[in-house]
């Protein structure tokens, strides 16, 4: 459930809202009416975390199929890579 409380809870309500992120559950904190951040659980964010970096590779993988896939590509053999990496 989203939750949306002023900033001031943080210092007067710290407690209760920590309560309600231990259930899951995320709140919005505002300033002036205006959302300023979000309280999630540790667990919440590291899955966001986690799928952030999944979308980022996705991407980079994405792009070096293009690249791979374009004129400009040249393709070459293990052996003639190892050689030319000195290897």
């Amino acid at each position: 459930m989203l939750h949306v409380r002023p900033s001031r809870d943080l210092r007067n309500s710290f407690p209760e809202i920590s309560k309600l992120v231990k259930n899951g559950d995320r709140v919005v904190i505002t300033v002036n009416g205006t959302g300023e951040g979000v309280y999630i659980s540790m667990k919440d964010y590291n899955e966001y975390e986690a799928l952030c970096q999944d979308q980022r590779m996705a991407l980079k993988l994405k792009e070096r199929m293009a690249l791979a896939n374009s004129l400009q590509a040249e393709w070459i053999d293990q052996e003639e890579a190892l050689g030319q990496l000195g290897l």
